[in-house]
Order: C-alpha cells, then sequence, then structure tokens
C-alpha cells in the first residue's frame, strides 16, 4: 500500500497523480497544493492505494458517499481530501515540517542543508511529532 498524491485541477474530471507522499520533497508538495486547492484552483486528494487506478475509484466512492476506506479528513471546505490512515497522516507530517521550516526561517534567517531534512524526507517523523500535539497538531492550518 502507498500513499499517493492526487490532484484534480479546475475544470478537470479526473485526478492527476503528482507523486507519493513519502517522496523527497512530499511535504512541500503537499503543502503547496493545499494552499492552491484553498484558492480554488483544484482539489488535493491523498489517498492510500496500491496504484493509481484503484485510488481513483477509492475517490469515486467516496463521492459517492460510500465510507468503507476508514479514516478520512476533509479540509479546507472539502478540497483537501485524505482517505486512509496514512493520508491522514501524511498532511499532519506536511504541516508539521512546513512549521519547522518557518520557524528556521524566522530565527535564524536562512535554513542550514543539514536542517532542511523536513521537508525533503523525514516525513515519518514529523508525523510522530504531529500525532503528539493531538488533533490541532495534526491538522494545522498551513
Amino acid at each position: 500500500m502507498k500513499t499517493l498524491i492526487l490532484w484534480t485541477p479546475k475544470k478537470c474530471r479526473k485526478a492527476k497523480t503528482i507523486g507519493l507522499a513519502t517522496a523527497v520533497c512530499s511535504a512541500a508538495t503537499i503543502v503547496d497544493l493545499r494552499r492552491y486547492a484553498r484558492d480554488g484552483q483544484g482539489r488535493l486528494w491523498i489517498v492510500d492505494a496500491a496504484t493509481a487506478e484503484e485510488a481513483r475509484a477509492i475517490i469515486a466512492r467516496h463521492k459517492a458517499g460510500d465510507d468503507a476506506a476508514g479514516m478520512t479528513a476533509a479540509l479546507d471546505d472539502g478540497r483537501t481530501v485524505a482517505i486512509g490512515t496514512q493520508a491522514v497522516l501524511a498532511i499532519g507530517g506536511a504541516n508539521e515540517s512546513r512549521r519547522k521550516w518557518d520557524a528556521r526561517l524566522a530565527s535564524q534567517g536562512r535554513v542550514t542543508e543539514n536542517q532542511s531534512r523536513a521537508l525533503t524526507g523525514d516525513v515519518d517523523a514529523d508525523m510522530r511529532r504531529a500525532l503528539s500535539a493531538g488533533p490541532a497538531g495534526l491538522l494545522g492550518s498551513n
């Protein structure tokens, strides 16, 4: 099972696969696409599925009202949707990574290459930190 990032641009029906939520720079991708979704430019789907076709089928079932997928989270007035446990955790990890990045920029004025790991691959650790903060940490507004 993989956690896939899919994007449905405005006026399109088919979700396009962007990549894996565990890939390098995926936290930045999730946060940026979430911002675009909030601005009404499309919809962000993060789905636990083995393939992109399976993910699209899960999205179709979700739109039809079938909640058999388990844990889901709909954010930003339903424009960002996570389907599956790891998908919900991916949003929390991405938000935690972005908060750490912004805090480093504010305090140090820069982020060294060594510190940039939070947005380029340490998503699992960021997910655990987000979970430890409870629901507010998991589904932050970044």
